[in-house]
């Protein structure tokens, strides 16, 4: 049930990008249209990773404690639930992937697009991972949906090359 509400969630965000820079064509077009796609993705990324740990913390807490629980490991409990969602981090980047580039008609080869896509997935997946277990569920979601905007604001609003710096001294 989940993962197809996360298929539909990534599948929906591509039509968005697909749709509203289909026929992009300059490069500030293309440029805003990969700072969108990077904002979107790793927004639902990250806000479906939030599941993994978050859902069962206190499940963990009581089980992984050494005279009530069964003294789980924490490294093996953490590593295998990340194996676990490693088919879906891979997975859902290409659903996106699937509906931008069939809308923006692009030529190139898809494996350079994915893997910037699944770099980015990977990457947001993992702080939702870090604030899944740092804050609670209603504190976690809230500050995924900030840090991605502040993120995205810093890096993915700011197109500056080499030669513009050394421009302005």
């Amino acid at each position: 049930h989940a993962l197809f509400i996360d298929s539909m969630l990534h599948t929906t965000i591509g039509l968005l990008c697909g749709v509203l820079y289909s026929g992009a064509a300059t490069a500030l077009e293309v440029y805003n249209l990969g700072a969108f796609c990077s904002l979107t993705l790793g927004l639902a990324s990250a806000l479906w990773a939030l599941r993994t740990f978050g859902n069962e913390k206190v499940v963990f807490y009581r089980e992984s404690s050494a005279g009530a629980g069964m003294a789980l490991s924490r490294c093996a409990y953490f590593i295998g639930k990340v194996l676990a969602d490693l088919p879906k981090i891979f997975m859902l980047p290409g659903y996106f992937l699937l509906v931008v580039y069939g809308f923006l008609g692009l030529s190139m080869h898809t494996s350079p697009l994915y893997t910037v896509l699944l770099s980015l997935a990977f990457n947001a997946t993992g702080l939702g991972y870090f604030l899944s277990v740092v804050l609670d569920a209603a504190q976690a979601q809230l500050a995924t949906v900030v840090l991605c905007l502040v993120m995205h604001n810093f890096g993915g609003g700011v197109g500056l090359t080499l030669p513009d710096i050394d421009r302005m001294g």
